[in-house]
């Protein structure tokens, strides 16, 4: 699950600074850089084995998701 993290946020890395480069104003390169990690966390979640434990909202969202958003 690390190893997929890890060549994910890369990949986001990669192309948030060819982004910087071809002039694209700051605030779209940060608005992708927030959507973009946001959706690759929810993507990796469930590859995480906390899934296995989670009891709350019919076993879709683990008890510190629940805690964090509450």
């Amino acid at each position: 699950m690390q190893l997929y993290a890890a060549v994910g946020h890369f990949v986001l890395a990669a192309v948030l600074v060819m982004m910087l480069r071809h002039a694209v104003r700051s605030a779209e390169v940060l608005g992708t850089a927030l959507f973009a990690d946001g959706l690759l966390r929810f993507l990796l979640a469930p590859l995480s084995g906390d899934y296995a434990d989670a009891s709350v909202f019919f076993h879709i969202v683990t008890p510190a998701q629940a805690i964090r958003h509450a």
